[in-house]
């Protein structure tokens, strides 16, 4: 993207855009056990990667270290069987009922 020129532009200032492309590989396991008929519980361990392969401004061009956060417990993941007729506006409207709340963030 090119700047538009300060004088040229009615509404907003100049701007520069910056780009990066990157590649993602999830690799990640769930360790879960079944806890009622419906419901599979447990945890998801991720060691995911995130590579950039190319950009427009070298700040993009580092490397970085994905590392989960070590406390499992901040990692859930619950699996609930539904009725085949249930459709994404259901299942958000009952999600209460389905799901404990979403854990707090402490990190």
């Amino acid at each position: 993207m090119t700047a538009i020129p300060a004088s040229r532009s009615t509404s907003a200032p100049a701007t520069t855009s910056r780009r990066a492309r990157t590649s993602r590989r999830e690799i990640f396991a769930y360790q879960a056990y079944l806890t009622d008929p419906d419901t599979l519980r447990g945890t998801v361990t991720d060691d995911s990667e995130q590579l950039v392969i190319g950009a427009s401004d070298p700040i993009f061009e580092t490397a970085t270290a994905w590392v989960q956060y070590p406390d499992l417990t901040k990692s859930p993941i619950i699996l609930r069987r539904v009725d085949a007729s249930w459709d994404c506006d259901r299942l958000a409207a009952e999600r209460a009922t389905l799901f404990p709340p979403t854990p707090e963030v402490d990190w």
